[in-house]
């Protein structure tokens, strides 16, 4: 018997208490795991020609709970967890410096800061908070 992934994973459930997305897997949805973990540079559009599905139909796929924990689940066998937590502690080194960067420039007097710095630093954390 298969096992059920989305009984395994954290699911998101509509108001009336069913699931949202794909509640088992089948051997499309496993293949499209592989396809991905091949490929991870293909598109929807390229996946649904693949798998002579619509778009729109993979997005929802790509979406629901227990792909993703079936594809999280394949792909921790691929990565190696030294590599990503080096890569991961590197993006949050880059982010603190341009943080800290960023921060000596704004302690500037007003007029010396240019009026594209401000715009962007307000787009940048309107997104964070």
């Amino acid at each position: 018997m298969r096992e059920r992934l989305a009984d395994k994973a954290e699911v998101r459930r509509w108001r009336n208490g069913r699931c949202r997305g794909a509640r088992r897997l089948s051997h499309m949805h496993e293949a499209m795991a592989h396809a991905l973990l091949a490929d991870p540079s293909i598109t929807q559009r390229e996946l649904g020609k693949q798998f002579r599905r619509t778009p729109g139909w993979v997005s929802q796929i790509l979406a629901s709970d227990a792909f993703r924990a079936h594809l999280a689940k394949r792909a921790a066998k691929f990565i190696d967890p030294l590599l990503y937590a080096t890569v991961k502690d590197y993006t949050e080194n880059v982010h603190l410096w341009a943080l800290e960067l960023l921060s000596e420039k704004l302690e500037r007097p007003v007029q010396d800061i240019p009026d594209n710095l401000i715009v962007r630093t307000l787009e940048v954390t309107g997104r964070v908070t």
